[in-house]
């Protein structure tokens, strides 16, 4: 496998992945605590545990975000108004590894580039 492939598969996993399934237990876990007492009456323990978990989480998605933040995982997006009147979707390859689709609609185009950012057309 290739490097690139794999730095976006554990930033992937630390920064999208880890934090939903983290929400999603403490959410689980208060429906089904509230579900089966009809009333919230945690111990201080518990608050602190999971208060700690998600610290812990949020720390480590920070630092996973700052130290890889060459790679990239999801697309660029710009939004802009322009005096345009039409729809249209459009395709702009740059390089091998560099380039961009564009929605164009009424008076408004929005911009999603993979890979590198490059100079833009509309600036």
């Amino acid at each position: 496998m290739e490097r690139k492939t794999i730095r976006k598969i554990v930033k992937a996993l630390y920064v999208l992945v880890m934090p939903l399934l983290i929400i999603s237990l403490d959410v689980l876990l208060a429906v089904d605590y509230i579900a089966e007492t009809d009333r919230i009456t945690w111990s201080t323990a518990t608050i602190v545990i999971i208060a700690f978990l998600n610290l812990m989480c949020l720390s480590l998605f920070i630092f996973v975000n700052s130290s890889m933040s060459k790679t990239k995982i999801l697309p660029i997006v710009t939004s802009k108004w322009a005096p345009i009147i039409g729809l249209g979707i459009g395709l702009n390859k740059y390089s091998k590894n560099s380039y961009e689709f564009i929605i164009i609609l009424p008076g408004f185009y929005i911009e999603f580039n993979f890979g590198k950012v490059s100079n833009r057309i509309y600036n």
